[in-house]
């Protein structure tokens, strides 16, 4: 909860070091979008600084893990039509893969959890819960690490939260909660699934 500290550390370490370097770009729409899933206000101005630079890769699909952190940056910086634009190119290359593995990465995987990924940005939880659920089971597939791609994962959660989809919520919270009890993040959305389900916070806890 130390929120200054942590975007003192983003504006003198994580971003603006080397701005036209992807692993740079992708930890910063990383690290703005946890910090906001946490409750952040990390301010319009950073997610555009950060867009300028995501607008000159609408063409690269390159990796499906970068693609999707360059939608996500530019529609949460509010720059929409880019981010569908890079949607189309998305779809497109996975139809255009002939070799069997990627297609089916970038068709099953890569361009569901686009499409979820631009409705959570854009406020249509219940897409983003859908599309990014049809997504998740095989999205080790995409690239990045597991700590990386679990920033998709929280996303999904939001998307649930919003929608009002606290019973699922509650069942992929809690064993996660129960593995990490230091987690402040963890037990705060779990406060929020008790009370919408008007349970008493210390049910399945043990």
């Amino acid at each position: 909860d130390r929120h200054a500290e942590v975007l003192a550390l983003y504006d003198q370490q994580v971003w603006g070091v080397v701005k036209e370097y992807t692993q740079d770009q992708i930890n910063a729409v990383s690290l703005l979008a946890r910090l906001e899933l946490a409750g952040v206000d990390v301010g319009a101005a950073r997610w555009a600084d950060v867009a300028g630079h995501l607008a000159q890769r609408l063409s690269d699909q390159v990796l499906p893990f970068l693609d999707l952190q360059y939608l996500y940056g530019l529609a949460r910086a509010g720059r929409v039509a880019e981010a569908r634009s890079l949607l189309q190119h998305i779809v497109g290359h996975a139809a255009s893969r002939s070799e069997a593995h990627e297609r089916t990465v970038w068709q099953q995987v890569c361009v569901p959890a686009a499409h979820g990924l631009l409705a959570h940005a854009t406020g249509d939880w219940a897409t983003a819960a859908r599309q990014l659920g049809l997504a998740l089971p095989q999205l080790v597939a995409v690239g990045g690490s597991h700590a990386q791609r679990d920033l998709f994962h929280q996303i999904y959660l939001d998307a649930l939260a919003r929608n009002g989809q606290w019973t699922p919520l509650q069942n992929l919270l809690q064993p996660q909660a129960n593995a990490q009890p230091e987690s402040k993040r963890l037990a705060r959305q779990l406060r929020s699934v008790y009370a919408a389900l008007a349970l008493d916070g210390t049910l399945g806890a043990a």
